[in-house]
């Protein structure tokens, strides 16, 4: 579980990095049917025992996808994917956190925005 968890986490910087420096990388990531498991990692609750491995895959997921949103300049080579849409996803990770620190049940509408996304 440590080793793919950092091997996952190596990828995910480098691709955040790789996002920064080079735009033609950002339409690539959102191009691919790949983008959509970077938003289900974004968006999905702590389920393993050590959260904490799974609280960072999520940070890190969001962070290439904030990068994307950075460096995405025509949306038209994004397959769909907007800054618009970007920000949504990332917009809905801190509602839904928002509403879980008022004690609210959020395992049902987290679960609903992964099927969604």
């Amino acid at each position: 579980e440590k080793s793919s968890f950092q091997v996952a986490a190596c990828l995910l910087r480098f691709l955040a990095t790789w996002c920064t420096s080079t735009p033609e990388v950002v339409y690539a990531v959102l191009s691919s049917s790949r983008a959509t498991i970077l938003s289900n990692l974004y968006l999905n609750s702590p389920t393993r025992a050590n959260k904490n491995l799974d609280i960072a895959i999520a940070q890190l997921a969001g962070l290439v996808l904030g990068t994307c949103l950075a460096n995405l300049r025509d949306e038209t080579q994004a397959s769909g994917w907007t800054r618009e849409t970007v920000m949504q996803i990332l917009t809905r990770k801190q509602l839904l956190q928002q509403k879980d620190r008022n004690g609210v049940d959020t395992s049902l509408a987290t679960a609903a925005t992964s099927s969604t996304s």
